[in-house]
């Protein structure tokens, strides 16, 4: 009797070690999730604005004619 009483003791014990553990763990994973989205997002704007910077450094240069950037389906095929 009183070894079964130890067991249920040791599961239950084990049991709130697990879910403390997965408590305290679980702040550390959403903040790197976060951490990651914030590059990926300055990533994407870094890039956006280097796109931008070069073509109006193309415009301004003269290299690209208004509207250039537009290319049809059968440009592509010639």
């Amino acid at each position: 009797m009183k070894n079964k009483f130890v067991q249920i003791l040791k599961r239950r014990a084990l049991g709130l070690c697990l879910f403390m553990l997965a408590f305290a763990l679980a702040p550390i994973s959403v903040a790197q999730a976060q951490s990651t989205v914030g590059v990926e997002q300055k990533d994407a704007e870094r890039q956006l604005k280097q796109i931008e910077q070069q073509r109006r450094a193309g415009a301004a240069s003269g290299l690209l004619a208004p509207g250039a950037d537009k290319i049809s389906y059968a440009d592509v095929l010639n």
